[in-house]
C-alpha cells in the first residue's frame, strides 16, 4: 500500500508542476496568432527528455515516473499541440464556437483562405521536427556531460 501511494504521489506532484510550467510558457506566450506556447514547452520537454534519459544515473521506477512520465509528460502536452492544430483549421468551418477572446479576435480580422491551412500545417512540421531536434541535443548534451565527469 505504501508503494501505490509513493508512486501516486510522484505522479500528482510531477504531472502538477509540469502543467504548471507549461501553463507559465503558454501564458508568457499569449497574444500570438500561432500557439508559439505549446511549441516552446513542447521543445523545452523533448529536450529535457533527452538529457534525463541521457545523463548516466540509477533511474529507478520512481524518478522515471515523477520526471520522465509525470512532469515531462504534463509539460509537453500532444494533447494541445493537436487542439492547436485543430483550431487553427477547423475554426473557419465553425464559426460561431467558443474560442478564447485572443483567438476569437484573431479569427475575426482573418477570413478564412488558404494560409491557415498552411498555418497548422506549419505548426505540425514545427512542432514534430523541433521537437525530435530537442530530444537528440538534449542526449547529446548529456553524453558530454557524462563524459566530463570521467576522471
Amino acid at each position: 500500500m505504501k508503494k501505490y501511494l509513493l508512486l501516486f504521489l510522484c505522479l500528482f506532484f510531477g504531472a502538477a508542476a509540469g502543467a504548471l510550467l507549461r501553463g507559465q510558457i503558454v501564458a508568457a506566450c499569449g497574444g500570438f496568432a500561432f500557439p508559439l506556447g505549446i511549441l516552446l514547452a513542447n521543445m523545452l520537454g523533448s529536450f529535457l527528455l533527452g538529457l534525463y534519459y541521457s545523463t548516466p544515473r540509477d533511474k529507478n521506477s520512481y524518478q522515471t515516473i515523477c520526471i520522465a512520465t509525470a512532469f515531462l509528460g504534463s509539460l509537453t502536452t500532444f494533447s494541445a499541440f493537436i487542439h492547436d492544430i485543430f483550431l487553427i483549421g477547423a475554426a473557419y468551418a465553425a464559426p460561431h464556437a467558443h474560442f478564447s477572446p485572443q483567438f476569437a479576435a484573431y479569427l475575426a480580422g482573418h477570413p478564412f483562405s488558404a494560409l491557415h491551412g498552411l498555418h497548422a500545417l506549419l505548426n505540425l512540421f514545427l512542432n514534430v521536427v523541433l521537437c525530435l531536434v530537442c530530444v537528440y541535443l538534449g542526449k547529446k548534451r548529456g553524453f558530454i556531460r557524462s563524459r566530463e565527469k570521467k576522471p
